[in-house]
C-alpha cells in the first residue's frame, strides 16, 4: 500500500471515528437533558424545596411560561413551517425521502 493511500485510509477512519463519537455524545446529551435533568429536578425539589413557600397560586404561575411557549412555538412554526423539536411538530407526518443512489 502506498504512503499516499495508507494516509488516505487513515483519514477516513478517523472521520469515522469522530463522528461516532460525536454523535454518541449529542445523543447522551438528549438523554441527559430529556430524562436525567427533570427526575433530578422533581428529587431537589421533594429534597430541598421550600415547602412553606410554595402554594397553588405559585404552581398555576409556574406553568404560565411553558404554556406561553407551547403556543409561541406552535403559532411560530405554522407561519415558517418548521418546528424546534420533532415532539412538537405539528405538520402531518410526512414519508421519510428516499435516498440517493451514488
Amino acid at each position: 500500500m502506498s504512503d499516499v493511500r495508507a494516509r488516505r485510509v487513515f483519514a477516513a477512519t478517523a472521520r469515522c471515528v469522530l463522528a461516532g463519537i460525536v454523535i454518541q455524545l449529542l445523543v447522551t446529551a438528549d438523554h441527559l437533558l430529556h430524562t436525567v435533568v427533570p427526575v433530578l429536578a422533581v428529587y431537589g425539589w421533594v429534597r430541598y424545596g421550600p415547602r412553606r413557600l410554595t402554594s397553588a397560586t405559585v404552581a398555576r404561575l409556574t406553568e404560565l411560561f411553558p404554556l406561553t411557549w407551547f403556543v409561541f412555538t406552535l403559532v411560530r412554526g405554522w407561519f415558517v413551517d418548521g418546528y424546534p423539536s420533532t415532539f412538537i411538530d405539528a405538520r402531518p407526518a410526512r414519508p421519510a425521502p428516499e435516498p440517493v443512489a451514488p
